[in-house]
């Protein structure tokens, strides 16, 4: 299953460089190649 444009998704694992911790969510914004997103929390 992959994600569309406007779905509301959730981080499965940390992400320390960003400062994103598992279990945020956050909304697709743009997709940017097949299965690479780019989201907004």
């Amino acid at each position: 299953m992959s994600a569309k444009l406007l779905d509301v998704v959730g981080l499965l694992e940390d992400q320390p460089a960003s400062k994103l911790i598992r279990g945020q969510v956050g909304t697709v914004v743009e997709s940017l190649a097949s299965g690479v997103f780019e989201g907004r929390v």
